[in-house]
């Protein structure tokens, strides 16, 4: 019963933090490449005005942006195992940048570190989880999907959560 509860508590988490405080909020990347040559750009918007956070969050988008020109990219017919290799780079370097951040905000004694954590440890589930997609029929489909997640997870992260770390400065 103990395991069930945890696995319902883990799981209601993730689904809450990694779709429904997104909904209506993420838009297709395909849908803003019309708009825009490289959707994966770190803006101004994105700026938190703390140079070494912008910066690392630049690098994640760059590797975003990477992974996504080899899901949109019409040159092989599979590249899992290549955008998994850059998904794998993506996730190496969160986990530097994460423990950046929050080493951060305990010396700014930034008062929303917990929800951080807690948001910070539900994008690395998610994306421990990447390789589930291996083998499936409509592999570009998940691929898509699981781009569009990443974007729309660290561009709302940065601009609901992250932008607020400046003001405890």
């Amino acid at each position: 019963m103990e395991d069930t509860l945890k696995y319902l508590t883990k799981w209601l988490y993730r689904h809450i933090i990694g779709s429904d405080t997104m909904i209506g909020k993420i838009q297709r990347l395909s849908k803003m490449k019309e708009d825009d040559d490289n959707p994966c750009a770190f803006t101004q918007k994105y700026k938190t005005n703390i140079p070494q956070i912008d910066d690392e969050h630049k690098v994640l988008f760059e590797i975003i942006g990477d992974a996504y020109k080899l899901v949109e990219s019409q040159d092989a017919d599979d590249k899992y195992d290549e955008i998994m290799s850059v998904l794998d780079r993506l996730e190496e370097y969160a986990k530097v940048h994460f423990a950046h951040e929050e080493e951060y905000m305990e010396q700014t004694k930034y008062p929303q570190l917990e929800q951080q954590r807690r948001a910070h440890a539900a994008f690395l589930e998610r994306l421990d989880e990447k390789d589930l997609g291996e083998g499936m029929e409509e592999q570009q489909e998940y691929l898509e999907e699981l781009m569009d997640f990443l974007f729309g997870w660290l561009s709302n992260h940065i601009l609901r959560m992250d932008k607020g770390i400046a003001r405890f400065l």
